[in-house]
């Protein structure tokens, strides 16, 4: 990532990784209704989080939208981890 973000720099293009935890949306809630004990894993995967949830897609692209807009122009060479808190409850 950092030698595109150095190679974009001169246009003034930004990269950035985004990183993202358990994502609930039909495909997880289909994948999750396979297994035994669906509700379980569910709510054990949702505790791993700090907010105590799965994240929504909307919260999702909501935090790479911004690195998107006007107002990310001078965010480049990050790695943005959308996840709950995940990394503070280890």
């Amino acid at each position: 990532m950092r030698a595109a973000a150095i190679t974009g720099a001169a246009d003034s293009i930004g990269v950035n990784a985004v990183s993202l935890g358990w994502i609930d949306t039909a495909v997880t809630g289909r994948a999750l209704a396979e297994l035994p004990g669906a509700e379980v894993v569910r709510t054990k995967a949702g505790g791993a989080y700090i907010l105590g949830r799965l994240a929504r897609s909307e919260e999702a692209a909501d935090a790479i939208a911004s690195l998107l807009s006007d107002t990310a122009s001078f965010v480049t060479d990050t790695e943005s981890i959308v996840g709950g808190g995940v990394l503070c409850s280890r």
